[in-house]
């Protein structure tokens, strides 16, 4: 009987001690994650880097196991430029996102967004050097206008180079929902595209009467700010475009 009772007392131990042990375990992976995994993603991460940074001399930094997003955070830092990015992994080892471009926005433009919107990015760009950024200066002079004054006040004060191509820059970064607006109302109004010429005050009133601007007015600022939560501003889907052509600003 009391051979019984410490084979039944070993038996519960051993079962706690099991136990503790596959809690700790469990534990300690869900803190510092799994070492095959975090091995396997720094094999990738060193593929990744090689590939797409090679010219600027890129060091994996540090490899961290993010146990808010469930995977791996890499460091990177690039000797050439002197600058610090990160990826980031599943544990499966698939990228879910690289914030270079981001880091690199964050730099040149963040202090000037947040102090004077998409006009302190402008001021920042300056004058235009190639065709992503004349796209991105004509589509924040055209918000601007249409917030200040209308279509009507924009097509009078605008160049006629950007409003010639307005509709194919609005599209270019990702405005689509404003370019079809814009050419439903020039399609339905007769209006042509083009810089208007006003000779005085009587003149502009006359242009401002001859189609409902108004409306399109309107129309524009209810699309500016969309209903749906997850679709971006169009200040949003400006900066979304300067950050996924970094390399263009």
């Amino acid at each position: 009987m009391e051979i019984i009772k410490k084979i039944i007392t070993a038996a519960v131990i051993a079962t706690v001690l099991l136990f503790v042990v596959g809690f700790a375990v469990s534990a300690a992976l869900d803190l510092f994650g799994n070492p095959v995994d975090k091995k396997n993603v720094e094999r990738v991460a060193e593929k990744y880097v090689s590939e797409n940074y090679s010219g600027m001399n890129p060091v994996i930094v540090d490899v961290d196991y993010d146990a808010k997003y469930v995977g791996y955070q890499v460091e990177v830092y690039l000797e050439e430029t002197k600058k610090t990015f990160w990826l980031h992994y599943y544990v499966s080892g698939e990228l879910e996102w690289d914030t270079y471009d981001f880091c690199i926005y964050e730099e040149k433009f963040a202090k000037a967004y947040y102090e004077d919107g998409l006009y302190g990015i402008r001021d920042v760009i300056g004058e235009a050097e190639n065709e992503k950024q004349k796209a991105v200066l004509a589509v924040i002079n055209f918000d601007s206008e249409i917030q200040n004054g209308g279509l009507c006040q924009y097509l009078v004060n605008e160049d006629n180079e950007n409003i010639i191509k307005i509709t194919e820059y609005l599209r270019t970064v990702g405005a689509h929902e404003q370019a079809a607006l814009l050419d439903t109302f020039a399609a339905e109004n007769g209006l042509e595209l083009k810089s208007v010429e006003i000779g005085n005050s009587n003149e502009y009133s006359e242009f401002e009467n001859s189609m409902p601007f108004d409306e399109f007015d309107n129309a524009y600022m209810d699309l500016y700010t969309p209903d749906e939560e997850w679709k971006p501003d169009f200040s949003g889907i400006v900066v979304s475009y300067i950050q996924d052509n970094i390399e263009d600003f």
